[in-house]
């Protein structure tokens, strides 16, 4: 169903089902045989012969959520089908510490033990990363996986903050993202953006941490190429999808304009987007949805139909 809303939407996703087993064989099994039926029905073909716009990737959820054999396994499934591994990292300081007693590992370099990297390698991306110690830094960039912040949902779950300068240093390939909704509410990647700059330079006390340039680079995909399998890699150029918005210069969020990239982080939310544009198809024009209104009370329906039977 997400597939299908992503499709019918025009936006370009990946979609990945989070696996979880906690330690139990029943359930591991279970979970196994759903991600397989899953990617068996994952339609993506295309009649123009162009990458897909919506495409699977395998999710086990994290190494505490996850025996090593679901870990392993679902390695062993994104290396066969040549996909990404996404996996949650080294989000909160308990977790890290809650590993190394059961495990007697950290998160990154469990994945290290269990030979998952060796096989993921650069299609890997870890969500999170906060706690992160200098041997796994380094692994990071020696498998060349992209680690991905994710700063309102830090923050509103007080995890701690995201040692960026020393992933810089180390050259792993980055991303931003704003997480789920039930951590970060708004799913507003220019707010994203902003909140990702401040608290760099307020948590290390450095206001040249995290420059505008730099933020914007990370977001708009050139410092990661995970996804160059499905035509997306880095920055914008001659015969990579055109996938774009059009940001207009008038808005009152947005002037006056003196320079362009601290704007755009500083001062822009999403309201400043004009139109967007997906592998070259016009999504939205002028602010406006075709039959968004529509959109929008059908969301409302379904969510109150969800609250109602919750309660029951």
């Amino acid at each position: 169903e997400s597939a299908r809303a992503f499709r019918d939407s025009g936006m370009r996703a990946a979609i990945g089902l989070a696996l979880f087993d906690f330690d139990d064989p029943q359930r591991r099994r279970e979970e196994q045989r759903t991600a397989e039926r899953v990617l068996a029905g994952f339609d993506v073909s295309t009649t123009d012969g162009r990458p897909p716009r919506v495409f699977p990737i395998v999710a086990p959820h994290s190494p505490y959520t996850c025996s090593p054999e679901l870990l392993t396994w679902a390695a062993d499934l994104a290396q066969t089908h040549s996909l990404v591994y996404h996996t949650h990292l080294s989000e909160t300081e308990q977790e890290v510490r809650d590993l190394r007693a059961h495990r007697g590992s950290t998160p990154f370099a469990w994945l290290e033990t269990l030979g998952i990297l060796e096989k993921t390698g650069e299609k890997t991306i870890a969500a999170h990363g906060i706690w992160i110690e200098e041997p796994e830094l380094e692994l990071a960039a020696r498998r060349r996986m992209t680690v991905v912040h994710n700063p309102a949902s830090n923050m509103k779950l007080a995890s701690g903050a995201f040692p960026y300068a020393a992933y810089r240093d180390h050259g792993v390939p980055l991303m931003l993202a704003p997480d789920g909704v039930a951590s970060n509410n708004n799913l507003d990647m220019f707010d994203e953006m902003r909140l990702a700059a401040l608290l760099q330079k307020h948590h290390f006390r450095d206001a040249t941490l995290l420059p505008a340039e730099e933020i914007l680079s990370i977001a708009g995909g050139g410092r990661s190429n995970v996804f160059s399998d499905f035509g997306i890699a880095g920055e914008l150029r001659e015969g990579s999808p055109a996938d774009l918005v059009i940001v207009g210069l008038t808005h009152p969020q947005i002037n006056p304009v003196h320079r362009i990239e601290s704007n755009l982080v500083y001062a822009a939310n999403g309201s400043v987007v004009d139109t967007v544009i997906c592998d070259g198809e016009i999504l939205m024009r002028s602010g406006e949805i075709p039959e968004e209104d529509e959109v929008i009370r059908e969301a409302r329906r379904c969510a109150s139909a969800l609250v109602e039977r919750a309660r029951r």
